[in-house]
């Protein structure tokens, strides 16, 4: 049983700082070292609307398909009750995981809100180079939960609350509800993260 009220009803995310264990976050950023040359640039021109979910925002960034470990980790049933505690209802794993690799100046991810059947999206921070303010931040949204998007680009990023975690720090976000984005890259800057998506049990 859950202790927590819903993550919804608290702006919709949350920061947690040790979803892993100290081993287990190496295991987890040793696979994305590894398997970072495998990876695609992905690049997206921005369409002329985007307000429903997902909707093709517009993107640069590199982005690698995850592997055994990450699988293995962020669906364990530690996790598992580790998130049902944040969240405030049950989780329950919605596929596999992606690591995205913001490595050249003016790498971004527009506004959005996530896919339908990603309720649940947990981004882990496997390591920055050169964090600065105004660059390569995580933008969220939380006064807009469920307001269309153009509400959001007419308030500007003076709405927007940014999102700062340490390696090994995770943002628990209900990424279908919470509209966020990842503002551009600066020189010099790089920002590697674990992505995992989650489904949400209906009360």
């Amino acid at each position: 049983m859950t202790t927590k009220p819903y993550l919804a009803d608290n702006g919709g995310f949350a920061i947690v700082p040790e979803i892993l264990t100290g081993q287990e976050f190496t295991e987890l950023q040793n696979e994305a070292i590894v398997i970072r040359s495998t990876g695609a640039r992905c690049s997206a021109p921005p369409p002329e609307v985007v307000e429903e979910r997902g909707g093709a925002p517009a993107r640069a960034f590199r982005s690698a398909v995850g592997r055994e470990c990450q699988w293995r980790l962020l669906s364990s049933a530690t996790v598992l009750r580790s998130l049902a505690q944040v969240v405030g209802r049950e989780v329950m794993l919605a596929g596999g995981g992606s690591f995205i690799y913001y490595e050249e100046p003016g790498d971004f991810l527009a506004l959005h809100r996530d896919i339908p059947g990603c309720d649940l999206a947990v981004i882990t921070s496997l390591g920055e180079i050169a964090p600065a303010p105004g660059g390569g931040e995580l933008f969220v949204y939380p006064e807009f939960c469920g307001r269309p998007l153009a509400a959001v680009r007419a308030a500007g990023h003076r709405a927007a609350m940014p999102v700062s975690l340490r390696p090994g720090e995770s943002v628990v976000m209900l990424g279908g509800l919470l509209p966020h984005e990842v503002t551009p890259l600066l020189p010099g800057q790089e920002r590697i993260v674990s992505v995992m998506c989650y489904r949400v049990r209906e009360a």
